[in-house]
């Protein structure tokens, strides 16, 4: 009995005993019980029909909308009513001479039936209605997510989903979660835009985006952890891209963005740990790739350097003006990073769990640190702040467990709380180079080691640090007289980052890249003035730089050959009983005789329940794979019983089975089920023989005297 039923039954007795004279309202089971899921019921125009109210006026729009299909009786269609056909809700967008609706009431997903659960789903293109016929423009919110149901079961759903080309926008989480292995669009699809988190938890391993599409919002693709192929359908018309729309996606290797694309969102591909590069299609004018680096047009801004993108040291080029955050988020690759100058800003989580990286070399145009810009920073053991940097986020500096040594330049005279914080175990000392009497100092702003030494310039920022040191940590301050300045020319050697062209191949497959000609990182010798502070790097300024050797662009050919539509591929479980044969056993009996055979037990066949693993390839079977298999009825042994009695006066049977005569046992003589007495034969005499012969010799001795009778008769007569 479904929840529905009992509700109604469980309203009806409850009227019945208490007499209740006002209306009640009983849900639907995907109802939940709110101000707002009442109102959008019964408060927005939507009158049920009269089959649907009792006797006492009390009404129940949850049996309602289960059991009407297709007919509104007299309902008025208005924008933003709910129709129901063969059990799929639909919402109204618009009416007039050519109506629209979307799939799903916006509220909840549409619920699939058993019988369509691994199979293909094709989104109706059009539905019809009371006489109406509706195009189907948008996939509502949450109509085709799949989520557990209110005891914890999973729910019906389709293998693959087809949307017809007819849908313009998919609203926000319309595909999440989605238990689809494929999900595809119509050719000429006229999709144009898809909203926040539709597509984001899904079980898809490759996507293509229509050429259609020209707005994604935020977080549209993130946490698809099985997503390794994504591509933008030839001739894409992509504009813009919200925040985080390739986030959390660990299998993609690499991706190419349109050439139309003119505006991405922050943090593209935060924590997207597999990428090792992101290639721009030729002709973009607002975005650009070097080496599978992404950077705005120009290079003036590095967006993103790929987390898993081959190499160990990486300098930012000298255009290179401004870093996005989470740029080298979660790289696994690089050991030595280099910003260039004109670099101002370090922004939040930029060098964020850059396990492997060992030094960073700061550029002293740089001014303001980000919130946990320097963050899990595994093998990071020294780092120079320059002099200019005063401004800094909430904890800046972050689990960096094996710092030795910090130096902050001139332009740090404010501590602000959670300045350093987290695993700070190996770090030994901390230099203040500045001498400012301006000199503040925020409580928890240095939670470091006891042993941790602190070097400072004055002795009125010694007292200023102290009380805010819980370890009490030693502090020394420097009583050489005056500051002692150096400065030094150091030549360099730098690498530098090859091109990456693309070449159209038309006989390769749409979709798939080859390196036609492997790039090669060039060698520049960069020759800096490079100035030190009591021993430490102030500053470093460019004075020149000479090409060592060339970098090779590397040619990759792009596929733009036309291929079938891919299979759709669905794996069932079957199972299917089998009989098992039955074993057949001999035992001797000494009171049968000697060659007869008699059935004590009567053998039956047992009965195995197989599960097969079944693969279907457009329908069709494909292979059969056994994955299980369970005993339904065992066998039963058939035990036959074997004479052994020797029969006096016989002869020994020549054959296994044959009797004392040598005949052999047929069906009319062999011993049957049963029997408790063996047939027995007597010798064989010749009696027989002896008895027809001597009949045969009586009728000739009759026929004999007859003729000698009647020839004697008629002798005399003549």
């Amino acid at each position: 009995m479904k929840r529905q039923q009992i509700i109604y039954l469980a309203t009806v007795a409850t009227l019945l005993t208490s007499q209740l004279t006002q209306p009640i309202l009983v849900l639907a089971e995907e109802t939940p019980v709110t101000n707002s899921s009442v109102e959008a019921l019964v408060g927005t125009g939507e009158t049920l029909p009269e089959d649907s109210r009792s006797e006492a006026g009390t009404t129940f729009p949850g049996l309602e909308a289960e059991n009407r299909e297709t007919s509104l009786g007299n309902e008025a269609v208005s924008v933003g009513k709910v129709l129901v056909d063969n059990g799929v809700k639909f919402k109204v967008l618009s009416l007039g001479e050519h109506p629209t609706v979307q799939l799903g009431n916006g509220l909840y997903p549409i619920e699939f039936k058993s019988e369509q659960d691994g199979q293909p789903y094709t989104v109706p293109s059009q539905v019809t209605i009371d006489g109406t016929t509706y195009t189907v423009t948008a996939i509502g919110e949450e109509a085709l997510a799949y989520y557990a149901d209110e005891s914890g079961m999973l729910t019906y759903y389709p293998s693959a989903i087809t949307i017809p080309k007819g849908v313009t926008l998919i609203k926000k989480n319309g595909f999440k979660a989605s238990n689809a292995r494929t999900i595809a669009f119509e050719a000429g699809s006229q999709l144009q835009t898809i909203e926040d988190g539709a597509f984001s938890f899904t079980n898809l391993q490759s996507f293509q985006l229509p050429a259609s599409v020209e707005t994604i919002g935020n977080r549209v693709f993130n946490f698809n952890e099985s997503l390794k192929s994504f591509t933008f359908e030839e001739g894409s018309h992509l504009n813009s891209m919200g925040n985080e729309v390739f986030s959390n996606l660990p299998k993609l290797e690499e991706l190419t963005l349109p050439k139309t694309l003119k505006n991405i969102g922050e943090k593209p591909f935060a924590l997207s740990s597999g990428l090792k590069a992101v290639y721009v299609a030729e002709g973009n004018d607002s975005y650009e790739s070097q080496d599978g680096v992404l950077y705005t047009k120009g290079l003036d801004r590095l967006i993103y350097y790929p987390a898993q993108k081959p190499g160990d040291s990486f300098t930012t080029p000298n255009a290179t003006k401004a870093i996005s955050p989470y740029a080298f988020n979660n790289n696994t690759t690089l050991k030595k990073i280099t910003l260039g100058e004109g670099i101002e800003e370090i922004p939040t989580f930029t060098f964020a769990t850059t396990i492997n990286v060992e030094s960073i070399a700061l550029p002293t145009s740089l001014k303001k640190i980000g919130r946990l810009a320097f963050y899990e920073d595994m093998e990071l053991k020294e780092l120079t702040i320059p002099n200019q940097v005063s401004e800094f986020e909430v904890h800046p500096f972050n689990g960096l467990p094996k710092l030795e040594k910090i130096t902050f330049g001139k332009g740090v005279t404010h501590l602000p709380a959670n300045f350093l914080s987290g695993n700070l175990d190996s770090l030994k000392e901390i230099h203040f180079l500045t001498d400012s009497s301006d000199w503040k100092v925020e409580a928890k702003s240095l939670a470091i080691p006891a042993e941790t030494i602190i070097y400072v310039q004055e002795q009125s920022i010694a007292d200023t640090l102290k009380p805010h040191l819980e370890k009490g940590n030693k502090i020394i301050v420097k009583t050489d007289p005056g500051t002692k300045t150096e400065v030094k020319t150091e030549i360099k050697q730098e690498t530098i980052p090859f091109d990456t062209k693309e070449e159209q191949n038309p006989a390769l497959p749409k979709g798939e890249r080859r390196i036609k000609t492997k790039g090669q990182a060039g060698e520049v010798a960069i020759t800096y003035e490079v100035t030190y502070t009591d021993g430490v790097e102030t500053s470093r300024k460019e004075i020149s730089r000479q090409v060592v050797k060339a970098a090779v662009t590397e040619v990759v050919e792009v596929g733009t050959k036309e291929l079938a539509p891919n299979p759709l591929v669905s794996t069932k479980e079957e199972v299917l009983n089998s009989p098992i044969p039955f074993d057949t056993k001999e035992e001797q009996n000494p009171v049968l005789p000697k060659g007869e055979r008699r059935i004590k037990t009567k053998g039956q066949a047992g009965e195995v329940a197989i599960t097969y693993e079944v693969t279907y390839t457009d329908g069709v079977e494909t292979s059969r794979k056994e994955i299980g298999r369970q005993v339904v009825k065992a066998a039963v042994t058939e035990v036959v019983e074997v004479g052994t009695k020797e029969i006096v006066g016989n002869t020994q049977p020549s054959e296994g089975n044959g009797d004392a005569n040598g005949m052999r046992q047929t069906s009319s003589n062999q011993a049957k089920a049963g029997d408790t007495t063996g047939r027995r034969v007597l010798p064989q005499t010749g009696t027989k023989h002896s008895l027809f012969l001597s009949l045969l010799g009586g009728i000739g001795l009759v026929l004999l005297t007859a003729y000698a009778f009647f020839k004697r008769r008629f002798s005399s007569l003549s």
